[in-house]
């Protein structure tokens, strides 16, 4: 232990005994990470820099179940207060070199040179929080806790970004993502999810979404089922809508026998809720579920004809159930691969010239190929629709794509000719797996070449693409079904 007369002085260099060290509880920064190669160099070369302390430290989970045990076995006010006690005056609290405590530890040494400081407790959280993000040693949660406990101790926004050296904005964000679980949040980092990936769940409204979605961030069916959520969220605003014009001349039902189907809504059928004119006459019902809501009335005595074409009528809104569902899927897929291609670099279109290349033979060799110029052109950036065009004439409109293509080739040809690969696929939004008539699977040979020259980049297919692809998918009609 430290000289008393050398430890009143803060601000003095003094050595004091690792187990007199206690981390801090509001450290930001929970995982040390591994400490194998630091205790070796401090086993070899001594600690090379002081760690800053504070006087005191906070109870310690072992010290709370040691006095509470021996309170049970004799009882006095002196342990009662311990117990109670979120706060020993004796010992040290480590401010400033958390790693290098725990690294001597497993080195062996038994006192470590130490600055001890006087700091509020704001000070204490604001110094951790700088000194980790100094050295890029928070994680994205740990940052978003740290920025959590400034604003607990009274900063506003501002003066925690300035403090910390961050936006405003990106302040705000951190702190957003706490609402999301703290064991799925801490989970995806370890998938090394980017702060893109974060900031896209902003696009979710709902936190279970949210938090559903996060499961797959970091994986390759994130893309996928945030577009999915996205359109989740967009049909249950619409379907809330309808439900609330339907309760008010129809009651909602789980069970529909005794009913005729009158019509659906749901996202292949977006149609406004129109009150039937003999309300007051017939009892109407409706059943939900998650995608959609179908309307009945109560049945009399239907004739057979009619019964067969209410039957009819069920078994093509089923299928058109099915269809929107796969249309939908498809849209996304499309979505996919091509965002995968416009994030593709020159360097990594260069590594894979031979693909593009042969790609590009086997397309002109299998199909009839036709390059349509709006198609190139919004593969390399350009809307040809957009106002900044529309008072061009076609040669002057022409000479400046020409331009463009010819700088875009000479700074990046590999990416230029891998947008011009994949604009030959004739890649669209109705490239499918199905029959368009009867939501049956259906091969696709080019839409196969197009994934597979996908894969040859790197491409990965999320689980959804490939029920799609091998006929698995749910919503696919089969004999089942």
């Amino acid at each position: 232990m430290a000289k008393k007369n050398v430890e009143e002085k803060s601000g003095n260099l003094v050595f004091i005994s690792v187990d007199e060290l206690f981390p801090h509880p509001d450290n930001p920064r929970k995982d040390l990470g591994d400490l194998t190669e630091l205790a070796d160099s401090i086993k070899a070369k001594g600690v090379l820099q002081n760690l800053t302390v504070v006087r005191g430290h906070a109870q310690t989970q072992e010290e709370w179940s040691k006095y509470n045990k021996l309170y049970n076995e004799n009882p006095s006010e002196e342990l009662r207060e311990k117990i109670n006690a979120k706060w020993y005056e004796d010992g040290y609290t480590v401010i400033i070199g958390h790693r290098r405590t725990e690294a001597s530890r497993m080195a062996g040494l038994t006192t470590l040179p130490c600055i001890i400081a006087d700091m509020t407790p704001e000070e204490q959280v604001t110094t951790m929080m700088l000194e980790n993000m100094q050295r890029s040693d928070l994680t994205v949660y740990e940052q978003a806790k740290g920025f959590q406990l400034m604003l607990d101790f009274g900063n506003t926004v501002e003066t925690v970004a300035e403090k910390s050296g961050f936006s405003p904005t990106t302040v705000r964000r951190r702190i957003k993502l706490l609402e999301l679980d703290e064991e799925k949040f801490k989970k995806s980092e370890s998938r090394n999810v980017s702060l893109f990936e974060y900031m896209e769940l902003d696009k979710i409204k709902d936190i279970e979404r949210k938090n559903r979605v996060l499961d797959f961030a970091g994986t390759a069916n994130f893309n996928n089922e945030l577009q999915k959520a996205i359109t989740e969220e967009e049909l249950q605003e619409y379907l809330d809508e309808v439900e609330s014009n339907l309760s008010k001349f129809a009651t909602e039902t789980k069970d529909s026998a005794g009913c005729s189907w009158v019509t659906d809504y749901g996202n292949w059928n977006k149609k406004e809720v129109v009150v039937p004119d003999d309300t007051d006459t017939v009892q109407y019902f409706y059943k939900k579920n998650d995608r959609y809501i179908t309307l009945y009335k109560k049945k009399e005595e239907i004739p057979v004809d009619e019964e067969a074409e209410r039957i009819k009528a069920e078994k093509d809104a089923d299928r058109e159930r099915r269809k929107d569902g796969l249309k939908e899927c498809s849209v996304r897929a499309f979505e996919l691969r091509k965002e995968a291609i416009n994030c593709m670099s020159n360097s990594h279109a260069q590594k894979h010239l031979t693909d593009i290349i042969i790609f590009i033979m086997k397309m002109t060799k299998e199909f009839y190929v036709s390059i349509e110029d709006d198609y190139v052109l919004e593969m390399i950036g350009v809307d040809t629709d957009s106002e900044e065009y529309e008072d061009w004439d076609d040669e002057k409109l022409d000479i400046y794509i020409h331009g463009l293509i010819e700088t875009t080739t000479k700074e990046k040809p590999a990416l230029m000719l891998l947008k011009l690969a994949y604009a030959i696929s004739e890649d669209s939004d109705q490239s499918r797996y199905y029959e368009y008539w009867n939501a049956k699977h259906a091969s696709n040979k080019r839409l196969d070449m197009i994934y597979d020259f996908l894969c040859s980049l790197g491409y990965e297919l999320s689980d959804e693409e490939k029920a799609l692809r091998d006929g698995t998918h749910e919503l696919f009609i089969t004999e089942e079904s």
